[in-house]
């Protein structure tokens, strides 16, 4: 799982545009489709795209008149 700090260094070194993709993919022990949706994420939605999301289904709230 990519953490906080190796999804900012991706989009930094992207938006360098030094290294190519399979590089960056590479020095982060990442798939190169890791950095292209990561980077397409952050484009679209910008420095919120890199937050964690929570997993799962949301939960949902049952009925007061199903619980008793």
């Amino acid at each position: 799982m990519l953490t906080q700090k190796k999804k900012l260094w991706i989009v930094r070194e992207r938006e360098k545009d030094i290294l190519s993709i399979k590089d960056i993919a590479s020095a982060q022990k990442v798939s190169r489709r890791t950095v292209e949706r990561l980077w397409r994420a952050y484009i679209e939605n910008g420095s919120s795209a890199l937050e964690d999301k929570p997993k799962g289904r949301p939960k949902q709230e049952i009925p007061k008149q199903v619980r008793n």
